[in-house]
């Protein structure tokens, strides 16, 4: 059994505090009220009872707003440059008051009207135009003609966004005429074949699945950049497909588009 050294009440510890050193307090309360060196006193305008740190000891009054209805402390008289008032404030909270109210204060703010929602706003920067992130930049949602899948894109693109990805917008709206040209080829050497192949988050051209390749149609239009087809290369080998490319100009001048594939099928794949 131990005494608590603050109001004498005998107690049993918890087995942790009796192996670790010796408790003089039955509980956290008693060892707060303790360890108290700070002071209490009466607020003399309100009357209410108030406990002064020791950092504190000279803070007569509860709060601020009874310093102030007291009308003791130290004042200082400052000049406010928007009106040329002068007014009083506290010397201890001088250095937070510029003017002297809350009118003056916003006088010359700029309002504005957002466009997008009416709503009224400060405009604090000139090129400010909406009120809200979410009026400058809304959330807007399509859904995609090919698969239904929901979507989010910028106002901008609204009008001419209208598939979520680029497989969507192959799929929908058919395939080209050298991809024609190629698919009817492989159909008459009975090769089969899965157009538009997921491959990750990639799209094959033309999967060959008795070869485990990729028979890409290199388009003009859309293979101008010869590294970004080397790094899409590089990404189909990783996932272990074997990758044959036909360009365009091969294709549109072939005069057997058949042994073409066959001739490019044969040949060592892209490395």
């Amino acid at each position: 059994m131990y005494i608590c050294a603050y109001c004498h009440k005998q107690f049993v510890p918890a087995y942790k505090l009796q192996t670790r050193s010796r408790p003089k307090y039955c509980s956290r309360a008693c060892y707060h009220r303790a360890t108290k060196f700070g002071q209490t006193k009466t607020c003399p305008v309100c009357g209410k009872a108030f406990y002064a740190y020791p950092s504190h000891r000279s803070k007569t009054h509860c709060s601020r707003a009874c310093c102030a209805l007291s009308g003791s402390g130290p004042m200082v008289t400052k000049i406010c440059p928007v009106c040329g008032k002068n007014f009083e404030v506290h010397k201890s909270i001088a250095h937070r008051y510029k003017v002297c109210s809350w009118t003056c204060r916003t006088k010359f703010t700029v309002r504005k009207v957002c466009p997008r929602c009416g709503k009224q706003f400060a405009a604090y920067t000139p090129r400010k135009k909406y009120c809200s992130e979410a009026c400058r930049r809304p959330p807007v949602f399509v859904d995609c003609l090919n698969c239904g899948k929901r979507f989010r894109t910028t106002p901008s693109e609204h009008a001419e966004r209208r598939f979520c990805c680029f497989s969507c917008c192959r799929k929908y709206r058919g395939e080209t005429s050298i991809e024609r040209a190629v698919r009817e080829a492989l159909e008459r050497l009975h090769i089969p074949l899965s157009p538009e192949h997921p491959a990750g988050r990639l799209s094959i051209d033309f999967y060959l699945p008795q070869q485990n390749a990729c028979l890409e149609i290199d388009g003009t239009y859309w293979h101008p950049d010869p590294f970004k087809d080397a790094k899409r290369d590089a990404r189909l080998r990783e996932l272990g497909y074997l990758v044959f490319h036909v360009a365009e100009s091969e294709i549109k001048n072939a005069s057997d588009l058949d042994d073409l594939i066959v001739a490019r099928l044969q040949s060592a794949p892209m490395s």
